[in-house]
């Protein structure tokens, strides 16, 4: 929606193109503004969203850095809002979702199973975060002296997982592919990382091994399928929920591959996994 608003494109078109789990009523009342009036966007429009408080967090965040101690107005939320591209800002308020959520989680769940299992679920997904920050920051060039990667993967990188706080600083000081595969030594992590070949970097059709993606989205479809095995708890809900977007990647994957015509040998038609397949193989196994 951002995005679309900023590039003039018809709000009829946009609505149909927003994912129902993030639809609500309010979204058929926003006015289109000037694609460079970003202060405006944000006061009308995403100040109101569910999420709004995200939006708050981050730009509080943002403005803290960038304006010190300088007094704030409309026109710190444009020049802020014109140096992050979309997907950035995604990250940065996913992370502080992630935050937010987990909290909420310990403190609001029933039962120790429901608050054990999301803990878990939710510090896998921060690490994998951190891990694939880093990772495709490796090859970004204007990240090539210290400081400015320090500084640039911190805007993403979240305070929660199992690797902080010990792994923090060895992983936001790596600067290659092996450092970080060192930095992970002694965790899961490093076997899923010894899987990843990086001649699949940026070929994900014709690839025929596994990127860091690929990677990911297998363990993290086994863990999401593992949350059935313990009974009566809220994790089932966010399990089901996360293998059904992994269902419907699975469609917009092979659908991709039809579309542009990929011949049925390449290894891109092999990338997709049954969601609920790690769940199978239990109950088959413990039979």
């Amino acid at each position: 929606m951002i995005e679309g608003i900023k590039n003039d494109q018809p709000l009829d078109i946009l609505l149909k193109g927003c994912d129902p789990l993030g639809y609500f009523p309010e979204l058929k009342n926003i006015r289109s503004v000037e694609k460079d009036d970003y202060a405006t966007l944000y006061q009308q429009v995403l100040i109101d969203l569910p999420i709004g408080e995200y939006f708050r967090k981050f730009l509080d965040q943002q403005l803290s850095k960038s304006a010190g101690n300088q007094q704030r107005d409309a026109s710190h939320i444009s020049t802020l809002m014109k140096e992050f591209k979309a997907e950035k800002i995604k990250n940065m308020l996913k992370k502080i979702w992630l935050a937010e959520f987990h909290k909420f989680c310990m403190e609001n769940l029933p039962g120790d199973t429901s608050r054990a299992v999301m803990d878990d679920l939710l510090k896998f997904e921060s690490d994998c975060m951190t891990l694939q920050i880093i990772y495709n920051s490796l090859d970004i060039s204007g990240l090539s002296d210290a400081r400015g990667r320090e500084v640039e993967r911190r805007n993403y990188i979240n305070s929660l997982g199992y690797l902080y706080p010990d792994k923090d600083a060895e992983l936001n000081n790596a600067d290659s592919f092996e450092k970080l595969k060192q930095a992970v030594q002694g965790y899961e992590y490093e076997h899923m990382l010894n899987q990843v070949s990086e001649g699949a970097r940026g070929a994900e059709f014709n690839a025929a091994g596994k990127s860091i993606d690929d990677v990911m989205f297998v363990e993290k479809a086994r863990r999401y399928s593992l949350a059935f095995e313990n009974g009566f708890h809220y994790g089932v809900f966010y399990g089901y929920l996360k293998l059904r977007e992994m269902e419907i990647r699975n469609l917009v994957w092979l659908a991709e591959l039809v579309s542009i015509g990929v011949p049925r040998q390449m290894p891109g038609w092999s990338k997709y996994i049954l969601p609920f397949k790690y769940h199978i193989e239990e109950a088959q196994n413990n039979q």
